[in-house]
């Protein structure tokens, strides 16, 4: 048995095979599940996270408990809100430097950190809407690697500029390589989350440094890393 749940009063509406076409309690239309497909690709059109924010949360109460809708709000974290108290946890995808720059955080951060990237109220929600849990930890895993290997690798200061001047972006993209390797290896090691989860966040990881320096030997500059018969250039 399934449940569709209102939109407007949040009563869930039992049912065997086919999805009703009102609420059982305040006779609030249904819509159709593919109706939301447009809407959701004009909402995302918006690069103000804060107006982007407000149409996908109007698109919840439209068409109620979505995963595709679900998703894009959990991936969007925090990054609409303005002004107050600088946090990093707005950025979704930040707790992933407790893989990468761990002596930056003591323990009990790194653990705050890492369960709230896998284990908030958020994800096991959206977690739950999806066809599956691998399907789920595919796509969010993918959208969480892309925004930190282009803020957080690849924008790094770091990585992109010396002594005030912009490096090569083939010099970067060595020096991000680097960086991304030692980090891998440091999920790869460790017991949490699950052996699934963290062969997941690696493949997705990888997937995404080749898409974010696309075109410039990336695959070439990341293999170098990631074999240890091949020396590192120091």
């Amino acid at each position: 048995m399934s449940g569709a749940v209102c939109s407007k009063c949040g009563f869930t509406t039992l049912y065997d095979l086919e999805k009703p076409v009102f609420c059982a309690k305040c006779a609030n239309p249904f819509r159709s599940g593919d109706d939301f497909r447009d809407d959701l690709k004009k909402a995302l059109d918006f690069e103000d996270t804060a107006v982007r924010h407000e149409k996908l949360i109007s698109l919840r109460e439209t068409y109620g408990s979505v995963y595709e809708i679900e998703l894009e709000i959990l991936c969007l974290g925090r990054l609409y809100e303005r002004g107050g108290k600088p946090d990093f946890y707005r950025i979704p995808y930040w707790p992933l430097a407790a893989f990468d720059t761990p002596r930056e955080f003591s323990k009990k951060d790194r653990e705050k950190m890492l369960k709230t990237f896998f284990e908030s109220e958020g994800v096991l929600n959206v977690m739950a809407l999806a066809p599956s849990e691998e399907a789920f930890w595919g796509d969010y895993l993918f959208r969480m690697s892309m925004g930190y290997v282009s803020l957080f690798i690849k924008g790094s200061n770091a990585n992109s500029t010396f002594l005030g001047f912009r490096r090569r972006l083939g010099d970067t993209m060595k020096r991000c390589a680097y960086q991304l390797g030692d980090m891998l290896a440091r999920i790869d090691d460790g017991e949490y989350p699950s052996e699934s989860i963290r062969k997941c966040l690696i493949a997705n990881l990888k997937k995404a440094f080749l898409l974010v320096f696309e075109g410039h030997d990336a695959q070439n500059a990341l293999e170098s890393v990631l074999h240890p018969e091949k020396k590192r250039k120091t």
